[in-house]
């Protein structure tokens, strides 16, 4: 499972899913797993600056959604292979891997000492992302260069819907390879600051997963409720508007993920040539339909997953429509923060060095 940095809902919805892979067997598994789940949410942010995660979110759309590979240009035919290919990668990841998960025995096991849960916790977990990864390289395997090229594009223009981007999403703009270079180095600059972030983000996302779940044992045990998402929504409702230490951590971890966002990107924007970056704005002010379609269709499966968790839903026809609570990273609204767009747009209009 992987967790995007994206806008408040979403993330925290992603979150709520990993929680319930890692320690959904019982209260007491979380509490002794607890140092696990903090690794395990880094990794997964990790995943999204290393550029991990929009492969993950474009492999399960390819997988799961035939909207979405019709508006990508992926055929029938097409899609049976990648399905072959995705069950062969699958198992040999288990054919790999399974022994380790045997010999460490079951999570369920009483006779099993702390120590070797742990370790089959672990184990459970690389699996799974193994797993993730072979899927992933088997779809961008069996993927066209035109194909490839709408879902960079897609990438692009959605970039409202992932506060922190990788710079890899940008290579739909056709950089150089002096430009990668040059992206490359202001990850690299940055990566102390990203850290810094990182434990704050996932220290508040901690505080906010042990009051969770010490108000899931409360009602009705860890184990009674994990499979119900929407009695966990429902909590973590009454959590943002009754709890100030879990909102207070809340709007924290929006704050520190949009001002690290906004710092990163702007320093990404500025390595782009004039043609580059009027290329970017019309992706994301006028965003191609295979992109719209791919947008809408991750809304609505976020959408369900997290419409209470951290707003309020108004419901309607289809999804109904979704009220962001306070300090949620608002979806389609900033990809580009509006100063930088004004200053870059008047530099463009007037270069320095031309009188």
């Amino acid at each position: 499972m992987t967790i995007k940095l994206m806008n408040g809902k979403l993330f925290l919805a992603a979150t709520c899913l990993l929680l319930f892979a890692v320690m959904g067997q019982s209260q007491q598994d979380f509490i002794t797993q607890e140092e696990l789940i903090r690794d395990r949410l880094k990794t997964a942010i990790r995943s999204v600056w290393e550029g991990q995660n929009a492969n993950r979110t474009i492999s399960y759309m390819v997988m799961n959604d035939p909207d979405v590979r019709s508006a990508w240009g992926i055929s029938d035919a097409q899609y049976q292979q990648i399905q072959i290919a995705v069950r062969d990668s699958r198992r040999t990841v288990y054919q790999e891997n399974s022994g380790e998960l045997r010999d460490l025995g079951t999570l369920q096991d009483n006779a099993v000492d702390e120590e070797t849960r742990t370790k089959r916790l672990a184990a459970q977990i690389r699996m799974s992302t193994l797993t993730l990864n072979a899927r992933d390289e088997a779809i961008d395997s069996l993927l066209t260069p035109e194909q490839k090229r709408k879902v960079n594009e897609t990438q692009l223009a959605t970039m409202s819907e992932t506060p922190i981007v990788s710079p890899r999403v940008f290579e739909a703009l056709h950089l150089t390879d002096a430009q990668k270079q040059q992206m490359a180095e202001i990850q690299k600059t940055l990566e102390p600051e990203f850290e810094k972030h990182l434990e704050k983000i996932v220290e508040c996302q901690m505080i906010m997963t042990k009051k969770l779940s010490a108000e899931i044992s409360r009602q009705e045990g860890f184990e009674a409720i994990g499979g119900r998402r929407a009695e966990v929504q429902t909590i973590t409702q009454r959590l943002m508007t009754q709890d100030p230490a879990y909102k207070k951590a809340y709007d924290e971890m929006n704050s520190l993920k949009q001002a690290f966002s906004t710092q990163f990107r702007t320093e990404l924007f500025d390595v782009l040539t004039d043609e580059q970056w009027a290329r970017l704005q019309e992706l994301v002010d006028n965003p191609p339909d295979y992109a719209l379609i791919f947008r809408k269709k991750l809304r609505e499966r976020m959408g369900e997953q997290a419409r209470t968790a951290t707003g309020t839903w108004q419901p309607g026809t289809g999804t109904g429509t979704w009220i962001p609570g306070p300090g949620a990273w608002q979806p389609g609204s900033s990809a580009i923060p509006e100063q930088y767009r004004q200053e870059r747009n008047e530099r463009r209009r007037f270069p320095r060095g031309e009188n």
